[in-house]
């Protein structure tokens, strides 16, 4: 019965092991990947999410049809596409 007893012993400390090491590297890779966005997101600049223009709108009385007109500012920097 000893040996049953020690096998069950051996088996719950591998167990606790295993848990131990998987938190470990948890935290070695939250750390790693948190370091990494810190240090990322401190490069970005919100300028460049923004747009400095004009819009503006003129219904149609034909049809339902909307005229939309952007008059782009003085920023630098190239427009893509818009979204309305």
């Amino acid at each position: 019965m000893e040996k049953r007893g020690k096998k069950a012993q051996a088996q719950i400390i591998t167990t606790i092991l295993i848990i131990l090491l998987v938190l470990a590297a948890i935290v070695i890779v939250w750390n790693v990947v948190f370091k990494t966005i810190k240090s990322s997101s401190s490069e970005l600049d919100i300028n460049s999410f923004l747009f400095k223009g004009e819009v503006s709108y003129v219904f149609s009385e034909v049809g339902d049809v909307a005229y939309v007109n952007v008059k782009r500012g003085s920023d630098s920097g190239e427009i893509a596409g818009v979204k309305l």
